[in-house]
């Protein structure tokens, strides 16, 4: 028996037992399979789903929206051997992580259909799976995030109807870790490697991503004009670092152990530093030196609030550490005890002065 749903569609069993809906689109009747659609075996599927399958097509055509039966079939692999094509095609930055990402995403979830993802098929076979696996929250967060990207770029394709909802661990709260100059100087001679430890106090004296110290090229030290040129940075805008204090110290010894085929400022016998060792030697330093555990990406933070300690303005210090947003930055200039202490401190001596000013 056919039953009819208000909008040019109709939903109706076959002999067979299978469900079936139809609906016009662009002047033309499309026939859907809901269990092939679904991917599900015919006797599991209901009535329901039959209608509610049609209520998405019929949803999808008011917005305009192509639909067909093949946008229903398209897999989460497609969907990021997609993504990652397009990312590769643009030339965009972290190609090497985007990499990472998709392989695990594929890992777990690559064989299910999007039109299969559900909220509990991401809870169970994804996030407890990673967690179980010692994965932070943060990273499952960064993830998924990746699998909604590369959803979203389907639909604005019109090769998908709509993105299922993605639900996503919370967000954490942002990291407070930060070396104080007089810990990281106690922190540098525990370093294995002149180079490792060069690169360390080159990442707190600039402020400059992890990725960046790393990547430095000897190209774009200019000694003569005094200048590192970063021509291109993670937010594509130009930037430029003198050569002063710390920095010009650190250039200085890696000019002695500069290699002619090797283009790297920072490098490990002619090959570029291994972030995960660079990490590793700055965490062991900072145990022998009895010190906190930091990240290296902590070094940032600490960059950023010594050049306002050190009277900086916001904006000139912007203009080193790279940051473009002013509420990022500040969230990175993070004031400690002894700065609230020092302002407490000097608030009496102001309020004192003014009473004893009125009472003499």
């Amino acid at each position: 028996m056919t039953k009819r749903i208000r909008g040019n569609g109709r939903v109706w069993k076959r002999t067979t037992g299978g469900w079936t809906i139809a609906y016009y689109a662009n002047g033309a009747e499309h026939r859907e399979s809901v269990a092939r659609s679904l991917s599900k075996p015919v006797a599991a599927v209901t009535e329901q789903e039959a209608h509610a399958l049609l209520r998405e097509r019929l949803a999808a055509i008011g917005r305009g929206l192509p639909v067909t039966p093949e946008g229903a079939r398209v897999t989460v692999h497609e969907a990021l051997e997609h993504w990652y094509a397009t990312l590769v095609e643009q030339k965009r930055r972290g190609l090497q992580p985007a990499r990472s990402v998709k392989k695990t995403l594929d890992e777990h979830l690559g064989h299910y259909r999007v039109a299969q993802l559900t909220p509990t098929i991401i809870r169970t076979k994804y996030i407890a799976v990673r967690r179980a696996d010692g994965i932070t929250d943060g990273t499952i967060r960064r993830d998924l995030a990746s699998l909604t990207g590369a959803l979203n770029r389907l639909r604005e394709e019109q090769r998908l109807a709509m993105v299922p909802y993605i639900p996503k661990p919370p967000a954490a709260a942002p990291r407070q870790g930060y070396p104080e100059p007089e810990v990281l100087a106690r922190i540098l001679p525990h370093i294995d490697g002149d180079v490792y430890r060069d690169a360390i106090a080159y990442a707190d004296a600039t402020a400059r991503r992890e990725g960046e110290v790393i990547g430095l090229l000897w190209t774009q030290v200019f000694l003569r004009d005094g200048e590192i040129r970063y021509p291109s940075t993670k937010n594509d805008d130009p930037l430029t670092v003198p050569i002063e204090g710390t920095v010009a110290r650190v250039l200085e010894r890696r000019a002695k152990d500069r290699r002619l085929e090797c283009r790297y400022v920072f490098h490990d016998d002619g090959r570029p530093l291994c972030p995960k060792t660079l990490l590793r030697r700055f965490q062991v330093a900072c145990a022998a030196a009895e010190a906190p555990i930091f990240l290296v990406h902590d070094l940032r933070r600490s960059g950023v609030r010594n050049l306002i300690a050190a009277g900086v303005s916001e904006h000139v210090a912007m203009s080193i550490s790279g940051h473009r947003d002013r509420n990022v930055f500040r969230r990175y200039n993070i004031v400690s005890t002894t700065q609230q202490r020092a302002a407490l401190q000097a608030a009496a001596v102001y309020t004192a002065a003014r009473i004893e000013k009125v009472t003499s």
